[in-house]
């Protein structure tokens, strides 16, 4: 007789689910804290900035060839802060400074020439502390919810926002993130228009990745346990 051992697809969601620890691959608006106001806002200092965190906007982006970075989010000061900006060459940085000490952590992705033309896209920054990374998401030719990462970076901070006012769609007088000896001056955005009816939308406590690779397990684990479907040994013939 046959000896099969077969992992239903049930156990096999509760294996990946429960190994997720923070990552999520989809986000409720409802859930979210929602900012609709362009201008300065309260710091996220101890409301949230030692955790997992996802930001998105809804922006439809002109071209930019030159000038100063313009903010799209801001919060905290020079020594510890972060910051998403659009920069020259049509660019979007993501930036995040821990303490005179701990130096920057920045990614960058330059926009296609398809995205500025879309119109609307999604963009989404996020602080994964579990995974040690932090990623930028934005959409693609597939449409708003065709949604990709396209750049990551290590990151082993524990603190990204430090005591200074957040800026949404402006800056404060000190760029968080970005040391003010160096360029401590932001711009308000003005390369294109921020859906404000959507809103700037905070997912405390969440780590959103469009696809994500469970963890801790990884890649090798999670094959195995898929083959474990199809695993079968057959009782040899005597």
């Amino acid at each position: 007789m046959p000896f099969r051992f077969i992992l239903s697809a049930a156990t096999l969601a509760l294996v990946i689910s429960t190994s997720q620890a923070g990552i999520v691959d989809t986000l409720n608006p409802a859930s979210a804290d929602a900012f609709n106001t362009i201008g300065n806002l309260p710091t996220w200092n101890n409301n949230g900035d030692k955790a997992d965190a996802t930001f998105t906007l809804a922006v439809d982006f002109d071209a930019k060839a030159g000038g100063g970075d313009e903010v799209l989010w801001e919060t905290g000061g020079g020594g510890t802060g972060s910051s998403l900006l659009y920069t020259a060459g049509d660019t979007l940085r993501f930036i995040t400074r821990q303490g005179n000490a701990g130096g920057t952590t920045q990614v960058d992705y330059q926009l296609t020439a398809d995205q500025i033309a879309a119109g609307e896209i999604f963009v989404s920054w996020v602080f994964d502390l579990g995974s040690d990374e932090m990623r930028l998401i934005t959409s693609h030719v597939g449409g708003f919810d065709h949604r990709q990462t396209v750049a990551t970076v290590a990151y082993t901070g524990t603190d990204w926002s430090g005591n200074n006012a957040a800026g949404f769609g402006a800056s404060t007088s000190i760029l968080g993130g970005i040391n003010p000896n160096v360029s401590g001056v932001g711009h308000n955005f003005l390369s294109g228009t921020i859906n404000t009816t959507e809103g700037l939308l905070f997912y405390a406590g969440d780590a959103y990745a469009p696809s994500p690779v469970p963890e801790p397990m990884g890649a090798l684990a999670l094959s195995g346990a898929v083959a474990l479907v199809f695993l079968q040994r057959r009782r040899m013939p005597g």
